[in-house]
């Protein structure tokens, strides 16, 4: 950095790096960047501490993603236990977790020696001490102020249901309703004119900035929106254009991935100006804090951005990249032997296949089309994606390609694992649902095809004749059930993303 260095560099570029190696490494590593002074050693220390933060954003974004998907509701407090979450990241996720619900977060987690360690945040009404000093029964050790903690507890000696409910019950009893929660400070409200190169000046003046001193807010009522786009990797941040007072004025939207207002509509922000240097021309852009006369639900705020390929063809390689750069991101939901086979040869993608039991995702592709909205409701709430990519996905419409499909896997099955082979599994391989195949399996044993031992075991006896298939009236009844399945596969290749966006909104 060439100009001044500003308290927004240390805060948001220099710390985040040198507490990185406390959270994943050794803080060894901060202190030689420091207090050394040998350039090649250096440097390699800068690299360390830049790849160690990366790693703790990328785990951040991943907790953080799975804990929204496990809270149902706020409640007095929000208690979450994942053995596989890092201690190291929990306390950053649950800061960020009350600065949403605005409720006490205890996050936990387990470590090697079977021992619950937790990392917790609080609020304004709730001390986080005094919670912790009442279930001191219940701990190995703690530690902590009014606003933060963290405990160990023996996971031999209390069940983390145990220790769920007694937290709560603590919460419940700690709690003082009478003091009211901050209320968010603007220090003036401006108008166009005011907003020039000499404000900009003067706010410089009060560097350094930080908790103790923070950065003056500004508000705009009324302000019209021109037009905006989304911006950034993950398509998560707005960039919009206001006119106030006959000005117009450039303005950014951290971390909303939805403007929620059309062009022409008035807008009341609340806002940050700072200066933007691009290509030598130095302009006045506005941070914004928030839309004072926003009716956005929070949840549609946190709706999954939706990427529509479904009518793009030769992107497989760009694809394929894609995938990899991401570093196992992004997953894929293919559950059939066809789609598998597609994709065989590209092998970030098939390393990235989803396995069941399916558990929150950052990213999520779908190069296959459920057989139903249970299913399509179930892998996106099970995954809870930031990002949905619908792929080109072909399906057959002929039904007795289904049934050489499912007539190969009981052979297979039959020579191979003695026959054993479920419903579910024929289901989720051959892209059909479960009631469909139990069709094809009655339609089947009736024509003398195969013998249905057992729930999950299934003779195969002789390969069908078409003409048996057809000519029985079980036939019937599964193309009924099949042109259903297609019928909704259809229906996901082409309803619009709009309306799509609705039913995952009202799935989550």
């Amino acid at each position: 950095i060439e100009r001044k260095i500003k308290s927004d560099d240390v805060a948001f570029i220099l710390t985040p790096r040198i507490n990185a190696a406390g959270r994943l490494d050794s803080p060894f590593e901060s202190i030689k960047l420091l207090v050394e002074d040998f350039v090649p050693a250096l440097d390699m220390v800068i690299e360390k501490l830049d790849s160690l933060n990366k790693v703790r954003q990328s785990l951040c974004d991943k907790i953080y993603s799975e804990a929204l998907s496990m809270i149902k509701a706020a409640g007095n407090c929000i208690v979450l236990y994942n053995d596989e979450w890092h201690l190291g990241i929990i306390g950053i996720v649950a800061s960020k977790l009350v600065e949403k619900f605005n409720v006490p977060v205890f996050l936990i987690t387990k470590d090697d020696k079977g021992v619950f360690r937790s990392s917790i945040r609080g609020t304004s009404c709730v001390d986080i001490s005094k919670i912790l000093k009442s279930l001191e029964d219940c701990f190995l050790g703690f530690g902590g102020h009014r606003m933060a903690g963290g405990f160990s507890a023996d996971s031999n000696l209390i069940s983390i249901d145990v220790l769920t409910k007694r937290i709560n019950e603590a919460v419940l009893n700690y709690t003082d309703n009478s003091v009211e929660p901050p209320a968010f400070q603007v220090d003036f409200e401006l108008k166009a004119d005011e907003l020039n190169f000499d404000l900009t000046d003067s706010i410089e003046l009060l560097e350094p900035y930080g908790a103790e001193n923070k950065k003056p807010v500004f508000l705009f009522r009324d302000a019209v929106l021109e037009r905006y786009r989304t911006i950034g990797k993950e398509s998560n941040h707005i960039s919009y254009n206001i006119a106030k007072d006959g000005l117009e004025f450039s303005c950014i939207y951290w971390n909303r991935p939805v403007m929620g207002f059309s062009q022409g509509k008035k807008l009341d922000i609340v806002f940050r100006p700072e200066i933007n240097l691009f290509n030598e021309e130095k302009r006045i852009q506005l941070i914004t804090e928030r839309i004072l006369n926003d009716n956005i639900h929070e949840d549609f705020l946190n709706r999954p951005k939706i990427f529509d390929h479904r009518q793009k063809t030769g992107i497989m390689d760009k694809i394929e990249d894609y995938v990899a750069a991401k570093k196992g991101e992004v997953k894929i939901y293919a559950p059939g032997i066809q789609t598998k086979k597609l994709l065989k040869r590209f092998s970030s993608i098939t390393n990235n296949i989803l396995s069941e039991p399916y558990c929150p995702q950052k990213s999520l592709m779908l190069f296959e089309l459920p057989p139903n909205s249970d299913v399509f409701d179930e892998v996106i709430k099970s995954t809870s994606p930031s990002n949905l990519h619908l792929m080109n996905c072909e399906f057959s419409k002929n039904p007795d390609d289904y049934i050489t499909l499912i007539c190969g896997m009981i052979k297979f099955a039959s020579n191979n694992k003695n026959g054993n082979i479920s419903i579910k599994a024929l289901a989720d391989n051959s892209g059909l649902d479960d009631i469909c195949v139990q069709v094809l399996l009655e339609l089947l044993e009736k024509i003398g095809t195969i013998r249905i031992d057992d729930v999950d075991k299934i003779v195969f006896l002789k390969a069908p004749r078409q003409i048996d298939i057809h000519s029985d009236s079980y036939f019937e009844i599964f193309t009924d059930e099949f042109n259903r399945i297609n019928g909704f596969k259809d229906y996901l290749k082409t309803v619009d993303i709009n309306s799509l966006q609705e039913i995952i909104n009202s799935i989550r």
